[in-house]
C-alpha cells in the first residue's frame, strides 16, 4: 500500500455534465416516487435546481458542462433531451407545477433550437452553433438512448400532460423521419421505437384534483403510484392557488374540481374524461378499463 501510495494519482473528472444529470434526476425522481422515498425525491429536486441555476446562459438556454464555479459550451440535443425527461418525472414525483412548466418551457425552446423543418427530426447541435461540415441527427439507442429517442418520448408525454396536440403531431413527424433506417436495423432503435408504439396505442390522462395536505388525496395519488401505467400521466391540480397555476399549463382541467371537497380522480382518453370519481378502486377500475 505504501508503495501504491507514491504512484502518481490518476486525474479526477469532477465536472457536471447537464445530460448525465437529467437521466439521474429522471431515474431518482422514478425511485423516489415507486418506493415512496422522499430522500430520493429530494436529491432529484436538488440537482434540477442546481443546472436550472448554474447552468443556463443567456436567454435561458442551456449548458453542457460545469465545472469550478464556471458553466460553458452551448447545450446539445441530449442536454435538453434527458433533462426534460427528468423534470417530467419529477413532476410526477413531487407534483410541483414549476418543474412541469420548466418542461415545457426547455421543451420549446429544445424545437426552436433543434428542429429540422425540412425533413424533421432533431439535430445533435443548435441551428446558431459552430457551423459544421455535417450537421448530424442521433437516433441510435446504445448505451444511453438517442436524443431525438428521448425527445419522442417527452413530447408525447408534454401533449397527454397539458393537451397540446401540436406536440403529439411533431412526435409523430419525428418517428415517420427516421422510419426508412428504422426498419432496416429495428433492433438499434428500441426506445424510439417503444415511442412510436405509445403514439399508436394513446395512453392515459389521470388529473387528481383535491387538498395537497388531505389524507384522501395521499390514499389517491399512492394508488396512481403503484400502478405499472407506462403510457399513463399523472397531473395534480390542488385545490388551493396552485391549482390556477396548472390550468394554466393544461387548459382542458380549468373545470376540473373536487366533490364535495373531496379527493376527486378525472380518468381521461386525449383529455376526453371518463365520470369523475372519489374513490381509488373505481379510479383504477376506470383505468383498467381499455377505451
Amino acid at each position: 500500500f505504501k508503495a501504491r501510495e507514491r504512484r502518481v494519482r490518476p486525474s479526477l473528472d469532477d465536472k457536471i455534465l447537464a445530460d448525465w444529470n437529467g437521466l439521474a434526476i429522471a431515474a431518482l425522481a422514478m425511485a423516489g416516487r415507486i418506493f415512496d422515498n422522499k430522500e430520493h425525491t429530494a436529491m432529484a429536486e436538488r440537482a434540477a435546481e442546481f443546472i436550472l441555476t448554474k447552468m443556463t446562459g443567456g436567454e435561458g438556454r442551456l449548458l453542457h458542462t460545469y465545472k469550478d464555479g464556471s458553466a460553458g459550451v452551448q447545450g446539445f440535443l441530449e442536454d435538453y433531451a434527458y433533462l426534460v425527461w427528468g423534470l417530467i418525472e419529477l413532476y410526477e414525483a413531487a407534483f410541483e407545477p414549476r418543474w412541469l412548466r420548466k418542461a415545457v418551457e426547455l421543451t420549446d425552446q429544445m424545437i426552436e433550437l433543434f428542429w429540422d423543418d425540412g425533413a424533421g427530426g432533431f439535430y445533435h447541435t443548435a441551428h446558431d452553433s459552430e457551423r459544421l461540415i455535417v450537421r448530424k441527427k442521433e437516433v441510435y439507442d446504445g448505451a444511453t438512448p438517442s436524443g431525438n429517442s428521448v425527445a419522442a418520448h417527452n413530447l408525447l408525454r408534454i401533449s397527454r400532460l397539458t393537451g397540446d396536440t401540436g406536440l403529439m403531431e411533431r412526435a409523430a413527424a419525428l418517428a415517420s423521419a427516421f422510419a426508412s433506417t428504422v426498419r432496416q436495423h429495428p433492433a438499434g432503435y428500441a426506445h424510439l421505437l417503444s415511442a412510436a408504439e405509445a403514439a399508436e396505442k394513446g395512453g392515459r390522462e389521470v388529473v387528481v384534483t383535491g387538498d395537497p395536505d388531505g389524507a384522501d388525496t395521499e390514499e389517491m395519488l399512492s394508488a396512481l403510484h403503484g400502478l405499472y401505467e407506462p403510457d399513463m400521466v399523472v397531473l395534480f391540480k390542488p385545490d388551493d392557488g396552485r391549482g390556477a397555476e396548472i390550468a394554466s399549463i393544461a387548459p382542458y382541467t380549468a373545470d376540473h374540481s373536487t366533490i364535495e371537497g373531496r379527493a376527486t380522480a378525472y380518468v381521461c382518453t386525449g383529455q376526453s374524461c371518463r365520470a369523475p370519481t372519489t374513490d381509488p378502486g373505481e379510479m383504477l377500475r376506470q383505468i383498467s378499463a381499455r377505451p
